[in-house]
C-alpha cells in the first residue's frame, strides 16, 4: 500500500484531509496486537480518539477504491456518533463520485437509515432502500432491504 495505493494524488490528499494517519508495527508492541487484534496485514482502522473502531478491513486496497472505502468508513464513524446529517454527507460523496464502486450501494443503504434517523421520516428510508434496489439490484446490499 506504501507504494501503491497511498502516494496516489486523490489517496494522499483524502488521507491528509479526512483522517490523521497512524501507522503501528504489530511486530515490535505487544500493545497493538492487545488493542487492535490484527489478524492479517495491512489492517486498516477507522477509529476515534479513545479506541473506538467504526470500520475495520484486511488486506491490499487498490487506489481507485481507497477513497470510496474510507468514505464509507467515515460516514460509519459519524453515524456511529449520532452525527446523521455528516453521514448522510460521506455516503452521498460515495454514490455521487464512485457509483460503480463496490462500496456504492453500502452508501445508499447507510444513507437510507441515516436519514431516518436524522428525520424519523419512515417514507424517507423506504424511498433510500427504492433507490438502492434500482440502482444496485443485484448488490448484497440490496438483498439486505426487507421490501419489494
Amino acid at each position: 500500500m506504501d507504494t501503491v495505493t497511498y502516494p496516489k494524488g486523490k489517496v494522499a490528499e483524502f488521507l491528509g484531509r479526512e483522517f490523521v494517519p497512524a501507522r503501528v508495527n504489530v511486530k515490535e508492541t505487544d500493545e497493538a496486537l492487545a488493542l487492535f487484534k490484527p489478524t492479517w496485514t495491512p489492517t486498516l482502522l477507522c477509529l476515534d480518539p479513545d479506541g473506538t473502531v467504526h470500520y475495520r478491513t484486511v488486506g491490499f486496497i487498490p487506489p481507485d477504491a481507497f477513497v470510496p472505502e474510507f468514505l464509507v468508513a467515515r460516514g460509519l464513524a459519524a453515524f456511529n456518533q449520532g452525527q446523521y446529517q455528516a453521514a448522510m454527507a460521506y455516503f452521498a460523496r460515495v454514490f455521487r463520485e464512485s457509483p460503480q464502486s463496490v462500496h456504492a450501494p453500502q452508501a445508499q443503504y447507510w444513507h437510507a437509515v441515516a436519514d431516518y434517523k436524522q428525520t424519523g421520516s419512515r417514507d424517507a428510508l423506504i424511498g433510500g432502500w427504492k433507490k438502492l434496489k434500482e440502482r444496485y439490484p443485484d448488490s448484497y446490499w440490496a438483498r439486505k432491504v426487507p421490501i419489494e
